[in-house]
């Protein structure tokens, strides 16, 4: 089997079990093949193209995910930075995905199991 094969196989896997952001996604396959990252670069464009890698659509399951965590906004965008999710992206997602009452809820959250 071609390394090419290997890897886009490994890439694969990763992929059925839960969404990567694209950072997350090289991060993975360099560290399985470390000397291989201008293959590795081909196939994070390939799978990019295709749809089946997205930032978008980490972003969503990543918010949603924090948000039954009752992990907050600003939290969420930090982990999201820190994940190479562009900011104009996480910013639209969250306030999407975060209504001034549900906003309110957290913080009410928050501070009930701060004074506990």
């Amino acid at each position: 089997m071609e390394i090419v094969d290997k890897i886009r196989a490994f890439g694969l896997r990763l992929l059925a079990r839960r969404e990567y952001s694209e950072q997350d996604f090289r991060e993975k396959l360099l560290k399985k093949f470390p000397e291989n990252f201008l293959i590795i670069d081909e196939i994070l464009a390939e799978f990019v193209t295709k749809n089946w890698l997205s930032n978008e659509r980490f972003c969503e399951c990543f918010i949603r995910d924090q948000k039954l965590k009752k992990i907050g906004p600003l939290k969420i965008k930090q982990k999201l930075y820190e994940k190479g999710v562009g900011e104009d992206l996480f910013a639209a997602k969250i306030l999407q995905n975060f209504s001034v009452e549900e906003q309110q809820e957290l913080i009410n959250y928050l501070e009930a199991k701060k004074l506990e």
